[in-house]
């Protein structure tokens, strides 16, 4: 049971996130990754839509945030478990 209790429990979830706390994003994303969350995808700042084409691995989408300009200021990432 263990770490799929959370994503089994909770299929989607956002947090989040601010380019000043960029390691912070990084260690939520790999969190998740152990609680059993596979897909990831991120939204900046108030904007209503994807910045990324469709749900990636936590890996491409904490690159993603790393390389974000300072400017980007903020946003949420978004998480869901693989189906059962």
């Amino acid at each position: 049971m263990g770490n799929r209790v959370a994503a089994g429990a909770l299929p989607a979830l956002s947090f989040e996130f601010t380019t000043i706390e960029r390691d912070l994003a990084a260690h939520c994303l790999d969190r998740l990754t152990r609680l059993g969350f596979t897909r990831f995808t991120v939204a900046l700042g108030d904007e209503m839509a994807f910045a990324l084409d469709g749900w990636r691995p936590a890996g491409e989408v904490a690159a993603y945030l790393r390389a974000l300009p300072h400017e980007a200021n903020s946003g949420d990432d978004y998480a869901r478990a693989r189906p059962a």
